[in-house]
This record gives C-alpha cells, structure tokens and sequence, in this order.
C-alpha cells in the first residue's frame, strides 16, 4: 500500500496500439508466457493461471478453461471489454462455480506502473482474474497460497493423483 498512488482503469493505461477494434483486448489467444507478476505475493496464482492459458494455447485455443470465466462476453463465448468497467469472474468455490464481481480500477505506483499482475501484451484477463482471485482470498495483502489448489480453483479441475513404483525408477534398466 506504500507504493500505491491510485487506483485507475486500464483504458487510460494501455497504448492504443494494443487496442483491438478500438477497445482494450480482454482475452484474444492468451498464452501463458505473458502473466507478469508484480508486487503481489501470488506467484502461485500465477503459476497456475500461466500454466490453464498455455493449456489455451496448446489446444489452439479451442478448449478455454480460463478466458471463458470473464463476464461478459460474445455469442462465442469469448470475454469482451465493457464500457462501465464492470466484469463477473466465475471461480470454482467451496465445490461450486460462483460469479465475483469486480471493476477495472487497478493499483497503480507513482511512476504509472502497475502493482498488480498482467499481460505483457497489453490484455485485461491476467488483471481481472487476479483481482476475481484475491477478492475472494484477503486482497492484494495475499499470503500466499499452493498452486494445485489455486488451479482448482480458477479452473474446477482437481489434479489427479498417481501412485508410481520404485521398479518405476530403477537406473539399471
């Protein structure tokens, strides 16, 4: 809170030129090497959101696990800008999903910088899941977390659990 100078919206942040048709881009063919993380200590947030954005990529964004939760969106499903700044993010909660409802007003430091986490190519989504995220978790004073339970919960997938063999190991074979 020490470094905050306000809280803006990105539309006043962003260069145009990462505008798409004009408006700042929510989620167009996200990949997970562009979650930049900032001040907050949610690296595991992070992980887990870069690790379902590359499951996005890998699948030729086809199968969206994590860009279909933003509100709202077009008729294909796909998370679109909102003038009034206002967006439902749905998080897999105490075994179900629930819509969380935030702004697009962002910490921003006294250099214009943002606090929070985002997108090396100028998009919303990272901004917007994170702040769905730590609402729902404390605020941005986050203590941290484990990144198998923060992927369940932006996601609804719980990872599977194998048994391996010490035979499975062996160097001699």
């Amino acid at each position: 809170m020490q470094r905050l100078k306000e809280w803006a919206r990105p539309k006043d942040h962003i260069p145009s030129d990462q505008f798409v048709n004009g408006m700042p881009d929510i989620a167009t063919q996200v990949n997970g090497y562009e979650v930049m993380q900032k001040q907050v200590g949610d690296c595991s947030v992070l992980s887990a959101l870069a690790v379902a954005a590359h499951f996005e990529l890998k699948s030729n964004w086809t199968k969206r696990i994590i860009t279909h939760n933003i509100f709202p969106q077009d008729n294909n499903g796909s998370p679109i800008y909102n003038p009034t700044g206002e967006y439902i993010v749905k998080l897999f909660v105490n075994g179900c999903w629930r819509g969380v409802k935030i702004d697009d007003f962002l910490p921003i430091n006294q250099h214009g910088d943002w606090l929070c986490a985002y997108s090396a190519r100028g998009k919303l989504w990272v901004s917007l899941i994170e702040k769905a995220y730590l609402k729902l978790h404390g605020g941005y004073d986050f203590n941290g977390s484990n990144s198998s339970r923060d992927l369940y919960c932006l996601t609804g997938w719980l990872p599977e659990k194998f048994k391996l063999k010490n035979e499975d190991f062996d160097r001699n074979q």
